[in-house]
């Protein structure tokens, strides 16, 4: 191997049966070599050389084994429908952020809407039904206990049928009022329609409340995971301390994208769930509901995906950037001794046998 002559190079280890060095090039590569074919290099040669090996790297032609990253070789081909593809997704995305209003309430309708409104949360009779059903459900959990004891007792069975009949009085009392309770609403919400501003504003409080129900929900179970990950790292062997910890707190991060990328799927589902009654509760006609179902759906789908690859592509671009950096520092500490000074080796101008 002629084109490793005048190397610089790290002695390791000696073999002690064939009498070999293990050495450590600096490419990373690893061999073994005779003492003959080895000279020690001291700082004095590293002086009078620096000049002439900082003219051979910077005429060195690169490798192609060296690795230097680029915003380049994490892009895909463009093709026609991956660009059609993206711009879709970055208008869903556009449209959940910053849309204004398709049609904008007269001043008529907004009073109306506000009047309405107003009407259906002052109903009395609605208030009142409510408040008489929470106070039948309050007795019959009273009456109940908290466990299942009272189906041992014959009056205990008695008065917990009673307490049921009242709160099933109660309920349907109360459901027919907060039926023209909520026909109040769905009028008021059909004076100023599906489109308008009011429309919109709902629609996004919907989607942001399921993503924040989401990411509460991610951040309890990433609490949970935490606890069992330290108690993992630190029962690890002291032999491979820092190697063990690394991996666990790689094994963290990925479990945290994965209870995130979790919580925000389904908070989107269940964002589509409630879309679903939102729509109808405005009383549109067939067309103008799949059309502004099928819009909010997109915006709500792009939206998630595009939170979900910026959690992905932040992180990877965090732990990318420190690995780099971290190769880069080893690299410089091989090729310009470290912080310590180990005995360098220059290989031999003969060519070394292996066999």
């Amino acid at each position: 191997m002629p084109e490793i002559n005048g190397q610089l190079c790290e002695c390791l280890s000696q073999d002690p049966s064939t009498g070999r060095w293990l050495v450590k090039l600096e490419d990373g590569r690893s061999l073994k070599l005779k003492p003959e074919n080895l000279n020690i290099f001291s700082q004095d040669d590293n002086a009078g050389a620096s000049t002439s090996q900082a003219q051979q790297v910077a005429q060195r032609p690169k490798r192609e084994d060296e690795f230097e990253p680029s915003i380049t070789m994490f892009l895909p081909e463009i093709t026609p429908k991956r660009a059609l593809f993206v711009g879709v997704w970055i208008l869903g995305v556009l449209t959940m952020l910053y849309a204004p209003a398709p049609i904008e309430s007269t001043p008529e309708a907004q009073d109306e809407y506000e009047h309405l409104l107003a009407k259906a949360g002052t109903m009395r009779s609605a208030i009142e039904a409510e408040n008489e059903l929470m106070m039948a459900r309050r007795d019959l959990y009273d009456a109940q206990g908290v466990t299942f004891l009272w189906r041992l007792s014959s009056d205990s069975r008695q008065k917990v049928a009673e307490k049921q009949r009242v709160v099933d009085y109660r309920q349907g009392v109360y459901d027919k009022h907060n039926a023209e309770r909520q026909a109040l609403i769905r009028k008021a919400k059909s004076t100023v329609g599906l489109w308008s501003e009011y429309g919109l504003d709902e629609v996004r409080a919907t989607f942001w409340k399921a993503m924040d129900d989401g990411k509460n929900f991610a951040k309890r179970m990433s609490w949970w995971d935490a606890m069992f990950f330290g108690i993992g790292a630190v029962s690890g062997s002291r032999r491979d301390q820092d190697a063990h910890i690394i991996l666990v707190i790689l094994k963290f991060i990925g479990q945290i994208l994965m209870n995130f990328t979790i919580a925000f799927v389904f908070a989107f589902f269940s964002y589509t769930w409630s879309l679903i009654s939102l729509v109808l509760s405005y009383e549109p006609d067939a067309f103008t509901g799949s059309v502004f179902f099928a819009v909010a759906f997109l915006a709500a789908f792009s939206m998630v995906a595009a939170v979900i690859f910026c959690m992905y592509a932040g992180t990877a671009a965090t732990i990318g950037g420190v690995a780099y950096i971290a190769h880069k520092s080893r690299q410089a500490q091989l090729e310009g001794g470290g912080r310590r000074q180990p005995q360098q080796l220059r290989g031999g101008q003969r060519r070394p046998h292996y066999d």
